[in-house]
């Protein structure tokens, strides 16, 4: 049997820690350790995962200074013992109490590289259910890393179970957001198959989630686009990666559009993003599954730049 590691950051998460352990202890799979990684947390967090580790034993903890989730996740990976890895985020939650179980059979049965399944996406109080490559026809049961090359990825960790011995300390960074994307995609140089089940394994509450801020932070979007331009040189998987490139440039510039942010301020941050344009062409554009609304952002931005290009000629 396969000892599962559950690896969860957590920052500020009272509110949701209760949910996501009971969650956890329901399972009827045993040969698990969950590992809280405690990212300096100032409000009652720390206290409620004390409580639940005195009495039981498969849940430990440490804590460090604010670091990011990246940092985190690093820390806890280092202390897992596990076959396999899962990342949980500490508002979501495992959805039914054969999760694990169902991991191990699989993986028992198959041994996979990484295991990509189905998610419960709770927004605005409206539940949907989608897969990490954000499409209906993915063949199910074991496949060649190949066949994904034509797909995106959704790079977040939660989506996947990794195998613990493919996984390096080099596949984590110390960047705030994106982070995952790192990892993920240097993981998946490693691998040579994967397999993908429509089974339901993990429930993302984005109901927490605030709206789009008026004043961007512009850090941010610059520490991303540094990492992004970062993964991208490092990973094998350069056309799917460069999707959620695309993707990201689109989302950044409708920010940027909707900022309160001097022009002066836009347009540095402009210039920044569109340094991310060298890893999309148009015939990638036309080739990438994305919605038709991502396209017209796009080719709009094209046509916005151009006009704004001839006007200071």
């Amino acid at each position: 049997m396969a000892k599962i590691s559950i690896v969860i950051p957590v920052y500020n998460s009272e509110k949701y820690l209760n949910r996501l352990l009971n969650s956890i202890i329901a399972q009827t799979y045993k040969n698990y350790e969950v590992i809280f990684v405690n990212d300096g947390s100032t409000d009652n967090s720390l206290n409620i995962i004390q409580e639940y580790e005195l009495d039981n034993e498969k849940i430990n903890h440490i804590s460090i200074d604010n670091s990011g989730p990246g940092v985190a996740r690093k820390k806890g990976f280092k202390m897992a013992t596990g076959d396999l890895l899962f990342f949980v985020d500490s508002d979501d939650y495992i959805p039914n109490d054969k999760t694990l179980e169902r991991i191990n059979q699989i993986y028992e049965m198959e041994k996979f590289d990484i295991l990509f399944f189905n998610t419960i996406i709770k927004r605005r109080n409206k539940e949907k259910i989608i897969n990490a490559f954000r499409l209906n026809n993915i063949k199910t049961g074991m496949n060649n890393i190949n066949y994904i090359y034509s797909h995106r990825v959704s790079p977040a960790l939660w989506y996947k179970i990794f195998v613990k011995e493919k996984m390096k300390l080099e596949f984590f960074c110390d960047y705030r957001n994106y982070e995952d994307c790192y990892t993920t995609y240097l993981y998946l140089n490693e691998c040579k198959n994967f397999y993908y089940t429509k089974e339901i394994f993990y429930c993302s509450d984005r109901n927490n989630e605030n709206s789009i801020s008026k004043k961007t932070n512009i850090k941010k979007m610059y520490d991303t686009v540094d990492l992004l331009k970062k993964t991208y040189e490092k990973t094998k998987l350069k056309f799917i990666f460069s999707k959620t490139i695309a993707l990201y440039y689109i989302d950044s510039r409708r920010r940027i559009d909707k900022s309160n942010d001097n022009l002066k301020e836009k347009k540095e941050q402009i210039k920044k993003v569109k340094e991310l344009k060298k890893y999309i062409d148009f015939w990638q554009i036309l080739k990438m599954k994305i919605p038709i609304k991502e396209y017209l952002k796009y080719f709009y931005y094209e046509m916005v730049d151009k006009i704004s290009k001839e006007g200071e000629q």
